[in-house]
């Protein structure tokens, strides 16, 4: 199994993050050239080139949130944001194959990594998001961009922003966390006045692959 982990979430490299490449070199690439590559590179899971795509602060959010993943428990889970907590329980959910030591040889590689880095983690969060999803016009002030978005042949009502940081590039969390808000409006109706709202929304979300345990630290605590 930790062969397998290894190759799977370090691809090869020093650790499980692939650094990032800040574009020197080569001709800036257009706002749907980037969208073009972007949904590309989730077909390969190919993270370094994911890397120079999106933004930073995607980035950013995707290795703070990588202690909650590996250590969160319970009580501290339930304390995050709903977005954040819906974040953590779902790519625990796509990586219940990983025992302990894979969680232990995974946290042991973050430490002292380069911040500015993808993890391959990041994919659990949107791998299928992107498939059926074409842009339809694009809308430019200063260095953001806003693309008008089609889901096979409708409307799709979030539009992915593109920010220019060196060169354009994906707002990804910022996608993620407006289409989890829309989504989520409807959980906040009388109908789960009774509930945990995050809980049935994730129930509705993953279907069978929710548990309660996904809840638990993947790296037991000493007694």
């Amino acid at each position: 199994m930790r062969d397998y982990f290894a190759a799977k979430l370090i691809a090869g490299c020093s650790g499980f993050i692939v650094l990032c490449i800040w574009g020197c070199g080569y001709r800036s690439l257009s706002p749907e050239e980037v969208f073009l590559q972007f949904k590309a590179a989730i077909e390969s899971d190919d993270i370094s080139s994911l890397g120079n795509l999106v933004s930073k602060d995607s980035i950013h959010y995707v290795n703070r949130l990588q202690d909650w993943v590996i250590l969160g428990d319970r009580a501290s889970i339930r304390n995050l944001d709903p977005f954040d907590r819906f974040a953590v329980i779902k790519i625990r959910s796509q990586l219940v194959s990983l025992d302990e030591s894979d969680w232990r040889f995974w946290l042991e590689k973050k430490r002292g990594e380069d911040e500015q880095q993808l993890d391959i983690m990041a994919l659990n969060l949107f791998r299928d998001k992107f498939d059926d999803l074409n842009i339809l016009k694009l809308d430019t002030i200063g260095k953001t961009t806003g693309a008008v978005l089609r889901y096979k042949s409708n409307p799709f009502p979030i539009r992915l922003r593109f920010q220019y940081q060196e060169s354009w590039r994906i707002d990804l969390i910022g996608f993620l966390r407006d289409e989890f808000e829309l989504n989520f409006s409807r959980y906040h109706s009388s109908r789960y006045e009774n509930q945990d709202r995050v809980d049935a929304y994730l129930k509705d979300e993953l279907g069978g692959a929710f548990s309660r345990d996904l809840y638990r630290s993947r790296i037991s605590r000493p007694q």
